[in-house]
């Protein structure tokens, strides 16, 4: 039976596909380091499915930290997989269906 997310949780897994930083062009046409997710997973908030993207950080204090970020997965009509990242493709894609691991909660 395949995992299925429990309401108001969520789960993240290292990306294994992280690569390098690089430098792209901003939708404002300003140059910034585009940076991919270390962690990636999905979340079940409120009854809507979510992508789940975290970070490792540092603080100007040198105190470490995790940002997290919440993407909403929306139906693509037509389309054959039932939900797609609404983002540039500077992110990538995957989900918790990507993993057969068994979750013991």
């Amino acid at each position: 039976m395949p995992y299925e997310i429990k309401p108001n949780t969520g789960s993240v897994f290292v990306n294994e596909e992280k690569r390098p930083d690089r430098e792209i062009t901003g939708k404002d046409g300003r140059p910034f380091i585009a940076k991919d997710a270390d962690f990636k997973g999905s979340a079940l908030i409120d009854g809507k499915a979510y992508f789940v993207d975290v970070w490792d950080k540092m603080s100007q204090s040198g105190k470490a930290y995790r940002a997290i970020k919440f993407t909403e997965k929306k139906k693509q009509p037509g389309a054959g997989a039932p939900h797609s990242r609404q983002e540039s493709s500077a992110t990538l894609v995957k989900t918790i269906d990507d993993f057969n691991d068994e979750i013991p909660f």
